[in-house]
């Protein structure tokens, strides 16, 4: 399938060298998100112009959705090039059991051969998120012989997980959500083919683009300060924070606040940190009147018990206390796995 681009040029601002490169995936799920995304990015970056380029297909971002996006991109004066995905490249990968995200969730391998070789780096933002604050510095900073810049992640991963990821032991990972990423590099050393081939492999765990993306560039990686991807869940290591400034932004001046895992403000969930910002944003948008609803199936209990945990984890991020948690964690997965072992080999036979 040939790919197409849908493009949309800025109205009024012709220098495209003066603009920034910033890109996104997304599909009629996340249409609305996408939107509350790069909303709250020119709100708070109303001083720049950006071309925003949107990896989607055709046959799951509906021709409204386009136009929605596309709107909001030029009411800011900025620039929207959609990229119609050729997704037999990505045909048949992975995806997990619990709520699978789909084949958008692997675009973002294919940078390399979607973006003109005009393009030296950009900036990739998950569309579950929000932009807090201003981002010049991102974009000031020299990546030098790096394939990407990110963030640390805070999910909690064991030894078996990154044994088959593959990683050295104890080898951080990072987040996938938001990376500066070094275009001019991907393609010297055709790290597409590499990206690929791993994702395509099946394996127990499924982070999707993200394993695939540290299997490659583990040792070719720059630590951000993590005021650039803060996660309404989940802990972060004293590993996390580079200097104390660090952790003071991070707690008072998070630039970029990241939805992760299942705490999404899209859905009645109570208590949620950080959840009135997204609904900020949202009121700015053609999205905007949304009622969130609760998962089907979800208890009202287990809600609240989610919610306890996550803030729970953030609480003790926040202090640098977070070897607390993995302190009760450890022992607690151990004897789980030491309880409910016989169960699983009887459920095998």
């Amino acid at each position: 399938m040939e790919r197409k681009n849908i493009v949309t040029y800025m109205n009024g601002t012709e220098n495209k060298e003066a603009c920034r490169h910033i890109s996104c995936a997304t599909d009629d799920n996340y249409a609305q998100h996408c939107g509350v995304m790069l909303c709250s990015l020119f709100e708070n970056n109303s001083q720049s112009r950006y071309i925003v380029h949107i990896l989607m297909n055709e046959a799951t971002l509906s021709a409204d959705n386009r136009k929605r996006l596309q709107r909001l991109v030029e009411n800011y004066h900025s620039q929207c090039v959609f990229h119609n995905v050729d997704c037999t490249k990505i045909q048949g990968m992975p995806d997990r059991e619990v709520r699978p995200l789909g084949a958008a969730a692997y675009y973002r391998l294919l940078y390399a051969s979607i973006l003109d070789s005009s393009i030296h780096s950009l900036l990739y933002l998950d569309c579950d998120l929000v932009v807090n604050g201003n981002i010049d510095a991102l974009f000031n900073l020299d990546l030098g012989d790096y394939a990407l810049a990110a963030v640390l992640d805070s999910e909690f991963y064991t030894d078996e997980h990154r044994m088959e990821v593959p990683l050295p032991y104890r080898k951080c990972m990072f987040n996938s959500g938001v990376m500066l990423i070094n275009l001019d590099y991907w393609r010297e050393h055709n790290v597409e083919d590499k990206l690929l081939h791993y994702a395509r492999v099946k394996r127990k765990y499924c982070l999707h683009d993200q394993d695939a993306l540290n299997a490659v560039f583990h040792n070719n990686w720059l630590q951000l300060a993590p005021k650039w991807n803060k996660f309404n869940s989940g802990y972060l290591g004293k590993d996390g924070f580079l200097t104390e400034e660090d952790r003071q932004e991070y707690i008072h001046r998070p630039v970029i606040i990241h939805y992760l895992a299942s705490l999404k403000p899209w859905e009645d969930i109570p208590g949620l940190r950080y959840r009135e910002l997204y609904y900020k944003y949202l009121n700015l948008t053609e999205w905007k009147g949304f009622i969130p609803r609760r998962r089907p199936g979800e208890s009202y209990m287990g809600v609240c018990k989610m919610i306890f945990f996550s803030n729970m984890k953030l609480w003790l991020a926040e202090r640098n206390l977070s070897w607390m948690f993995r302190l009760v964690w450890y022992p607690l997965v151990t004897i789980k796995r030491i309880l409910f072992f016989p169960v699983r080999i009887l459920g095998k036979k």
